[in-house]
């Protein structure tokens, strides 16, 4: 039996069940589970934890307090994994970024030379007069 191929939308989706079930079995391993804390960040001041990491088999999870991120790392190759389309797309939006914001920084420079400019033909054309 041959498999259909999964649409872009149809993968978005796998991903973010997948994620959803991930959070959920990672609260409930954390609240009942046994497991071994890596390392434990505390306030400096109140003492309060602010952060844990722990170890499972090679992966290592980062829980801190105050932004509720979850950090871990996977052993792959970027290249492997990453689009070269979606890639592309990025650096092209990147560099229209980039070119929009030098653009704007251009601009106002050229209005603070001729500024200067200004000012300059202004305080000579002072002097003139006072001579």
């Amino acid at each position: 039996m041959m498999e259909t191929k999964k649409t872009k939308e149809q993968l978005r989706q796998d991903t973010i069940d997948a994620l959803d079930l991930f959070i959920k079995n990672l609260k409930e391993f954390l609240r009942n589970g046994n497991y071994e804390i890596y390392n434990i960040d505390r306030d400096i001041e109140t003492e309060e934890v602010d952060g844990i990491s722990l170890k499972l088999n090679d992966h290592k999870l980062i829980i801190r307090r105050r932004s509720t991120d979850i950090f871990f790392t996977l052993k792959m190759n970027i290249n492997d994994v990453l689009s070269p389309e979606l890639l592309n797309d990025y650096n092209r939006l990147s560099i229209d970024n980039d070119i929009r914001y030098y653009e704007e920084e251009l601009m106002k420079l050229k209005v603070q030379k001729a500024n200067l400019v200004k000012a300059a033909l202004q305080k000579k054309g002072e002097d003139e007069v006072v001579s």
